[in-house]
């Protein structure tokens, strides 16, 4: 029933655009590719990682390959988003061209084929690519593997060998010995880990949304942002029989090799486990069934009453990603000339509990800003936080250049415990400044400074100064 709402409002969005008398703008896309080649902070922790690949005490030392292919072999969060954000846009782009080449928009029947034909193809486009290195089944993984980074533990993304069976996403290649260091020196670091890949998704839909909003973009990404909403409540909201049917066979599967397996079996299943228990050593999970390492995988009869209350109350909520006028099409909502608005919530597991955001998106024709809300949950207690980007700054004295500022505010959870009821101060600043050599070409640099705390696409808890650069092509 849910799936047929939504294709009915997007079938109603398709209508009323085509049924404009002039939209030339809405045919007419455009592309941003962030080429990102340092994230200095996590430069020497994604180094340390590569060095410890299929050793398992992790004391390896980086060589001149593992600190000159960091950003590729162990890339962060911030990186993983902009290679796969440059490949799903390329290719909503090319669909829109060969769309406007294929259905010439210059009646109503030919728009609505125009719409039909690039959303199709840039959705099947971005399906395949799912199988592939930079696709969102890669960015899914690469998530998990920058926190896991963090605490320099190695691991292999399956999408790097063209893992074409999309059901087999396993993050391998994890000793037991650095899965239990990891979780008895940063525990809520470990819980966010659990969870990040989804966490990936939804970033990237944002991403997808703002570029239509704020540049005008104009790329049918439409039926990718539903697809990858749509990966994240369906896997939040699996059912246990369900989880037990993906973690049973699996085990099975890896039998008592450990590098076979994945490094937690379902993502959801294993974060509720480990976030009631945030002190409980790792080798509490049991032995393998193969009687060679630690159970990693968390079935249904591994969950207590209360974790099954607390999970289903988050399945529940999950639906909420889904409230945009943005992912059915609406990129825009005019309020008058040059005065345009539009709104999202996203809701997301994280180290703590939960985050439901709000956020307000107003540009005009000099300025461009985005607003937000946080409501962040732990176990019984609810935080807030407020946020404010003011995207594109121009200065008339800087003409090569623009200024996008993003400022955070608020509190989370104590420490982000689950369970406590204290609170702690927690806030974000960051500069993001690009600089145009020509029209289509330039360089940016990113200064982020941050508390301890939880921030989406952002795979440290602790405090932190963050220094980003790479270049930047528009077409």
């Amino acid at each position: 029933m849910k799936q047929i709402i939504f294709s009915s409002i997007y079938i109603f969005r398709v209508f009323s655009l085509c049924s404009q008398s002039s939209i030339p703008e809405s045919f007419n896309p455009s592309l941003r590719l962030n080429l990102p080649l340092i994230d200095a902070n996590h430069w020497r922790n994604a180094a340390y990682t590569g060095s410890n690949f299929n050793r398992p005490l992790s004391d390896g030392k980086p060589k001149f390959g593992d600190w000159a292919f960091s950003t590729l072999k162990n890339p962060s969060m911030c990186q993983a988003t902009e290679w796969n954000q440059g490949a799903v846009t390329t290719l909503a782009w090319g669909s829109q061209l060969m769309s406007n080449k294929i259905v010439k928009p210059n009646n109503f029947i030919k728009k609505t084929a125009n719409v039909v034909f690039g959303q199709l193809v840039s959705g099947a486009s971005t399906y395949i690519l799912s199988g592939f290195p930079l696709g969102g089944g890669w960015l899914h993984e690469e998530y998990h593997r920058a926190v896991l980074a963090t605490n320099r533990v190695a691991s292999k993304d399956p999408f790097d060998d063209f893992a074409l069976d999309l059901s087999d996403g396993s993050v391998k290649n994890i000793y037991d010995d650095a899965l239990r260091r990891f979780k008895k020196n940063d525990p809520h670091s470990f819980n966010r880990m659990l969870v990040a890949g989804g966490e990936s998704e939804l970033l990237a839909v944002r991403r997808f949304q703002e570029d239509n909003f704020f540049y005008n973009a104009n790329l049918p990404i439409e039926v990718t942002s539903i697809l990858y909403t749509s990966n994240v409540v369906k896997y939040i909201n699996t059912p246990y029989d369900q989880i037990d049917s993906t973690n049973i066979p699996l085990m099975r599967k890896d039998g008592a090799n450990m590098m076979a397996r994945d490094f937690t079996g379902h993502d959801y299943s294993g974060w509720i486990w480990h976030l009631f228990k945030p002190n409980v050593p790792y080798d509490s999970l049991g032995i393998h069934p193969s009687g060679v390492g630690i159970n990693r995988y968390i079935n249904s009869d591994r969950l207590t009453k209360e974790e099954k209350n607390y999970y289903d109350k988050v399945k529940k909520q999950a639906w909420l990603s889904y409230m945009s006028p943005m992912i059915f099409g609406f990129r825009k909502i005019k309020l008058k000339d040059s005065v345009y608005v539009n709104f999202a919530i996203q809701y997301q597991p994280t180290s703590f509990g939960t985050d439901r955001e709000l956020r307000f998106y107003y540009m005009n024709r000099n300025n461009k800003y985005s607003f937000g809300i946080h409501q962040y949950q732990n176990y019984e207690n609810s935080f807030y936080a407020a946020e404010f980007n003011w995207v594109d700054m121009k200065i008339k004295q800087l003409e090569n250049f623009s200024f996008t500022t993003r400022m955070l505010i608020g509190t989370q959870p104590s420490n982000q415990e689950f369970f406590t009821e204290k609170s702690q101060l927690f806030g974000l600043l960051s500069l993001h400044t690009d600089y145009a050599i020509n029209k289509k070409f330039g360089a940016y640099i990113q200064l982020q400074a941050k508390t301890d705390g939880w921030v989406a696409g952002d795979e440290y808890l602790t405090s932190m100064v963050r220094l980003r650069s790479g270049l930047w092509l528009r077409f």
